[in-house]
């Protein structure tokens, strides 16, 4: 009984003196200058990102439906939210509604 504590006190001694010297090796090192990341606020906004908007192009009746198109344009706005400039992206998209008739 006394000789499987020694072995398990020895064993333990080894294990806590390797990880010691592990910790002390140049492999665990930290670095101090690493910067951190932070968020950025989703509020603030740059005239240079422009964000896409789908803008009603056209609404016509087609065999009983109302088919709407959208083109989708690249909006530029100033920090007041006043647009600068809008860019046609050349995308477009279609809506079509049954138009019930009575």
């Amino acid at each position: 009984m006394k000789q499987s504590i020694r072995r398990i006190s020895l064993f333990g001694l080894i294990l806590l003196i390797g990880l010691v010297a592990y910790l002390e090796t140049e492999f665990s090192t930290f670095d101090e200058n690493v910067k951190v990341a932070r968020p950025v606020s989703g509020f603030e906004t740059n005239e240079d990102m422009p964000s896409l908007e789908n803008i009603l192009d056209n609404s016509e009746q087609v065999d009983g439906y109302l088919v709407e198109t959208y083109q989708e344009y690249e909006v530029y706005r100033n920090k007041n939210g006043m647009i600068t400039k809008t860019v046609p992206t050349g995308n477009f998209s279609s809506l079509r509604y049954k138009i019930n008739q009575e």
